[in-house]
Formats: structure tokens, sequence, C-alpha cells
């Protein structure tokens, strides 16, 4: 079964991310679709696998719904294996596709607290950062330490937020990673 993008893109995301990060801090905010695909390129990967970042913020709406978007094709693509399997009577083809159908599930199901989390934060640490900014223009440099205090905290929350999702996509592409070996090996027996 293909992946949505070949392994010549899978090699170009990370070039671009290496570029991009050594052109600017990697607790900078990454803007746009290059975040996203980012985040396809480590759903792929097991984290172990990937470079490390110090901090990569990426916007909530635009992950939940590339996540939702890559999951439900990886989804509607393993149904279809399913069915393929049933009609060409290859039982274990049909259960491994029902496996896969199953991971992917879960994962879209486990990711969404995560993420409604993360985007919880965000948007708390924002408004924080916006009363600061406003305890520091009226000089309330009293009330400008509580909200800072504040987005600190809002800050920490998002960043143990994305650490769950990280550790979320690491569980499935491990377990997805197995799946494959075994399905692989199964398939290197029966044709010897």
């Amino acid at each position: 079964m293909k992946h949505l993008f070949s392994n010549s893109f899978n090699e170009f995301v990370p070039n671009v991310w290496m570029r991009m990060a050594a052109q600017r801090s990697c607790d900078q905010v990454v803007e746009g679709s290059v975040s996203l695909f980012f985040l396809y390129y480590l759903l792929l990967h097991a984290a172990s696998d990937s470079p490390k970042f110090d901090v990569l913020y990426l916007y909530p709406s635009g992950i939940r719904n590339f996540l939702t978007l890559f999951l439900s094709i990886e989804v509607s693509k393993a149904m279809q294996e399913v069915s393929d399997a049933q009609q060409a009577g290859d039982s274990a083809r049909q259960v491994y596709a029902q496996t896969m159908v199953d991971y992917f599930t879960q994962q879209l199901s486990e990711s969404n607290p995560i993420l409604t989390e993360i985007s919880d934060a965000m948007t708390d640490e924002g408004h924080y950062l916006e009363k600061m900014a406003s305890c520091l223009a009226s000089n309330d440099p009293e009330g400008a330490a509580l909200w800072k205090t504040k987005s600190e905290e809002a800050a920490g929350r998002k960043r143990l937020g994305n650490d769950k999702l990280m550790a979320c996509s690491a569980r499935y592409n491990s377990l997805m990673k197995s799946i494959r070996e075994e399905r692989k090996a199964v398939l290197s027996d029966s044709s010897s």
C-alpha cells in the first residue's frame, strides 16, 4: 500500500525544514504548510529516526485539519484494501488491512483531545500575552508580571501537549511499522 506522498517527498520535507531551521531559531513559529508537511513527516517516521528540535510550535487548527485529513485518507485506503482482500479471498491481507484501519482510527481518536489541549493552551497564551502587553502599555509592571507568569504556564501546557502528540504519533508509527514488517515477512515466506 502506498503512502499519501512519495518517498522523494518524504526526503524533500526534512531538507526544506533543515534549511528553514538554519535560517531561524527552532523555537520560532514555522508558518503555513511547511509545519503541516513536517508534521506529516513526523507521523510517517518514528520519533527516534527524526531530527530533534528544541520546540516546534504548530497551529492547532491546521494540525487538527491536517491530521484528520491525513488519517481519514489512510483509513479510506485501508478500508478499500479490506474490501479488495475480501473480494480476492485473501484473509491474511484482510486482517492486515483491518488492523491498519483500527490503528488509524484509534490514532485519530487519541489525538483529538490532545489537539484540544494544545489549542486551548495556545488560545490562553495569546490572551495572556495581549493582557501583558496592555499592562505594559499602561505602565502596570505588577499586572504585566502576573500575565507573563500565566502566559508561561500556558506555554508549558502547550509544550506538554506537543510532547503528548509526538508520543502518540511515535507509538502509532511503531505499531504500523510492526505490522508492515510482519506483512512483509509473511509475503516473503509465501514466495519462498
